[in-house]
């Protein structure tokens, strides 16, 4: 077991939404105030991150933790959300999302841990990396957050895991490239980094993944 890894909030100029924040102007102030409604779907991949974040920072593969159940909960005080196994959950926190890991679950998310751990070869894989992105954004103190970060010297790898039915590209993905260069800054903004290669890892989709060289 590990410990549970806090969600981290969205920024309001959020990576995962960049592409539909630029073709509307009016996206985001039609949205404020509006209640969250993500729904399962997001839970459903929440849940597959955090498997996924866990065995590439462990070491592990996902049918290790076959039949273990993930739970998504909420503190009713603070409104303070986190996530890990059910058996994890703080006493005073509610669960609000809960699925149970079965071999469905295991081979889509390995897939995602096998695809990183390729592109890595051999090199240190870094999971749920945070970056700042406030001076691409323009939103003060803005953070996003990239699935799997791989620092191969000359290149930089940004892999973003898709759970999933709806195809995403790598190729000129708006996503990716903030989080390049978020993690390009993040490592100080180092000359030997000539490249980022972007990647889609979406398992539903293709058993392998989408990539672009930017």
């Amino acid at each position: 077991m590990a410990a549970p890894i806090t969600v981290k909030k969205h920024a309001v100029f959020a990576p995962s939404s960049a592409e539909a924040n630029m073709l509307c102007v009016g996206k985001i102030a039609m949205e404020h105030s509006l209640p969250d409604s993500s729904g399962g779907a997001a839970d459903m991949g929440t849940v597959r991150h955090f498997l996924a974040a866990l065995c590439l920072s462990e070491g592990h593969n996902a049918a290790d933790y076959l039949n273990e159940t993930i739970a998504l909960w909420r503190f009713d005080d603070t409104g303070e959300e986190g996530e890990g196994f059910a058996s994890d959950k703080p006493k005073e926190a509610f669960t609000y999302f809960s699925e149970e890991i079965d071999a469905d679950f295991t081979r889509m998310v390995q897939v995602s841990v096998d695809h990183a751990r390729d592109y890595a070869m051999g090199a240190d894989i870094s999971p749920e990396i945070s970056v700042d992105i406030s001076e691409i954004t323009g939103e003060d103190n803005a953070h996003g957050t990239i699935d799997v970060l791989i620092d191969l010297g000359d290149e930089l790898v940004i892999q973003d895991h898709k759970f999933g039915h709806g195809e995403v590209h790598a190729v000129e993905n708006y996503q990716l490239r903030i989080y390049a260069l978020g993690s390009w800054k993040r490592l100080g903004s180092p000359a030997r980094v000539k490249q980022a290669r972007l990647v889609i890892s979406q398992p539903r989709v293709s058993e392998a993944p989408s990539e672009w060289v930017v």
